[in-house]
């Protein structure tokens, strides 16, 4: 019988780590929060090139992928341990020189840098985006889409 409070002791650990103090979504009352769109004309366009999201893993993939080959090159010829050891960690070395080298070369796309007047409104405007299908000119009449996270300008007619 003694055994029965420890298991119910586990038990009860076991299904307090499951609960979760996370708290149930808030919504708010009233219309949802959709995108703005507002009708403008393009003053000036300028083509720009605009950086991609760049993930740097060359460096530290080089260095693992240099250690991997260095050692199993130092495993298949039969070297002593100091020997493989140094063999892994100058291949580690050069791999991760390598990677670097990958690493900093310029990434980027062909985009637009507008500058644009919203219809009743005397202040200019600016923004960047890729280039879409059909380049944005100068003296056109644009549509400008504002979301949560996006800022873009269409053509006011397709």
């Amino acid at each position: 019988m003694k055994r029965f409070p420890g298991i119910a002791l586990l038990l009860m650990a076991c299904l307090t780590g499951c609960s979760s103090t996370h708290q149930a979504l808030v919504h708010h009352r009233g219309p949802p929060q959709g995108m703005q769109v507002e009708q403008a004309t393009v003053v000036a366009v300028r083509d720009i090139r605009l950086p991609l999201a760049t993930v740097n893993y060359g460096q530290g993939s080089g260095r693992d992928l240099g250690q991997l080959a260095g050692g199993a090159y130092a495993d298949m010829s039969g070297l002593p341990l100091g020997s493989g050891i140094l063999i892994s960690a100058t291949a580690g070395m050069i791999g991760s020189a390598l990677g670097s080298a990958a690493d900093s070369t310029e990434r980027s796309q062909p985009g637009q840098e507008i500058d644009y007047r919203t219809d009743g409104d005397s202040g200019l405007r600016r923004l960047q985006q890729p280039t879409g299908r059909r380049a944005i000119r100068s003296g056109e009449r644009i549509r400008i889409e504002r979301g949560s996270f996006t800022l873009r300008a269409l053509p006011a007619t397709p």
